[in-house]
C-alpha cells in the first residue's frame, strides 16, 4: 500500500487541513506525519522532493527553491546548495504542508489550497 508522507507543523491551519483531508479519504494510501520541527528533513529527502515536484528542471534564474521556504526564509537563500544547508539547520524555514509519495516519485505543496494534494491523492 502506498505510503504519503507529510511534513506536518500542527499550529499551522493549512496542515491541519490538508492532515485531516488525507486523514478523510486514506482508502488506498495509509498515512506517515512527520513534525518537521522537531524531526527535520535529511538532504536526500529535500532533494527527492525538489524533484518530486519539478522544480529542479526550472532554470535556476526562477529561484525554484524558494517554493520549498516560507516566506521570510526566502531572502536568506540564493541556490538549491543554500537552501538545502538552511532547511538542514533550521527545518522551520520549511513551507508546509508538503505530501510526498516517495515511492511513486510524486509531491504536493498544500498552498495556497488543497487542489494540489487532492490531485495526489486522485491519481494514486
Amino acid at each position: 500500500m502506498t505510503v504519503l508522507t507529510i511534513y506536518h507543523n500542527p499550529r499551522c491551519s493549512k496542515s491541519r487541513t490538508a492532515l485531516k483531508y488525507l486523514e478523510e479519504n486514506a482508502n488506498n494510501y495509509t498515512i506517515e506525519t512527520i513534525l518537521y520541527q522537531k524531526t527535520g528533513p535529511t538532504r536526500d529527502q529535500l532533494e527527492k522532493l525538489a524533484n518530486y515536484l519539478g522544480l529542479t528542471n526550472q532554470p535556476d534564474a526562477d529561484a525554484p527553491w524558494k517554493i520549498l521556504l516560507r516566506p521570510d526564509a526566502k531572502k536568506l537563500v540564493n541556490s538549491w546548495a543554500e537552501t538545502y544547508a538552511l532547511l538542514e539547520e533550521d527545518p522551520n524555514h520549511l513551507e508546509r504542508p508538503f505530501i510526498v509519495d516517495f515511492e511513486n516519485e510524486r509531491a504536493a505543496l498544500g498552498r495556497p489550497d488543497l487542489t494540489d494534494v487532492e490531485a495526489l491523492v486522485n491519481n494514486l
